[in-house]
């Protein structure tokens, strides 16, 4: 019977599973010249719209080796600063960034080759 294969096949999928890298997006932050991360990445400091310094981060929103099943979403917020009016229903896209490297909570993509 059809059905019945049909149902054996999706089945035997697991329910869940173990997300194998970290995935977020870039961000930005106010550059802070008293903190020696931010120091060290002082030639990267550019004027943001803000009119303040600011350094481009990685933001994570799904962290390696959380389980994950098929239907589950994952949500994060994050502000913007727009120069333009606001327009009702603008919608803003971001790129989501897959993080291949060592640390469990990574913030810089430039500290190991596999970020």
């Amino acid at each position: 019977m059809a059905v019945g294969a049909i149902s054996y096949y999706l089945d035997r999928f697991p329910a869940s599973r173990l997300v194998g890298y970290t995935y977020g997006t870039l961000g930005s932050i106010e550059y802070d010249p008293s903190d020696p991360e931010h120091r060290k990445r002082s030639h990267k400091k550019y004027l943001g719209i803000t009119g303040e310094f600011q350094l481009d981060i990685f933001s994570p929103i799904l962290f390696k080796g959380t389980r994950v099943s098929g239907t589950q979403e994952f949500r994060e917020r994050f502000a913007s600063i727009n120069p333009l009016p606001p327009v009702t229903g603008r919608v803003s896209e971001f790129p989501i960034i897959r993080y291949s490297g060592t640390s469990e909570k990574p913030r810089w993509m430039d500290e190991e080759e596999g970020g």
